[in-house]
């Protein structure tokens, strides 16, 4: 990890590009963890303003019309704009990692993470210290600006067989191909 509260490693820092000094090999761009997030005490605020699946009524949604309808939050994306107080205490506990391809983040599903675009990349690096610590810039974080680079990643979930497959209408394939599967854990339909 390369928390932004400390000084860039010597040979690390980005190029204007977003590329290291350590040439194409380095990072393009980045990723962010919010540690700790998933058991700070301020969580369930986050996930009724993102609409997380924790805030799904309990019968599910019974179309996609419901879910749009009823979904509470505006999703994860848009905190910075619709929760500016929690996007603040997500960005205070980010911790940036310096990617390179092949590389591999494990953490907790329910971790506030996102992508940091080359240009934030680099001037985190080369910027002041409010800039580092995730501050100042001004720029939303929730898309990313014309011509600038991110890596692209592929997450894989894991959960348990114990874990129950959500009812209703929405993302859980198992149960869109399958009704019946709705509140069944997951050894149960395998």
């Amino acid at each position: 990890p390369w928390p932004w509260s400390g000084k860039v490693p010597p040979g690390s820092e980005p190029s204007g590009d977003g590329s290291s000094r350590d040439g194409p090999s380095g990072p393009v761009a980045t990723f962010a963890l919010s540690l700790g997030s998933h058991r700070a005490p301020w969580r369930h605020e986050a996930y009724e303003v993102t609409g997380s699946t924790h805030t799904n009524p309990p019968e599910g949604y019974r179309s996609a019309a419901d879910l749009v309808q009823r979904r509470s939050g505006s999703g994860t994306c848009n905190i910075q704009t619709s929760a500016p107080r929690l996007y603040e205490k997500l960005e205070e506990n980010k911790v940036i990692y310096d990617l390179k391809r092949g590389d591999v983040i494990f953490h907790d599903r329910w971790v506030f993470h996102r992508t940091v675009t080359t240009s934030e990349y680099s001037k985190m690096a080369h910027g002041s210290a409010a800039q580092r610590k995730g501050g100042g810039g001004g720029e939303s974080r929730s898309t990313t600006p014309p011509g600038d680079k991110i890596f692209r990643r592929y997450s894989i979930r894991y959960a348990p067989g114990t874990a129950r497959v959500p009812p209703g209408y929405g993302v859980e394939l198992s149960v869109l191909h399958d009704e019946d599967n709705a509140n069944r854990t997951l050894d149960e339909i395998v």
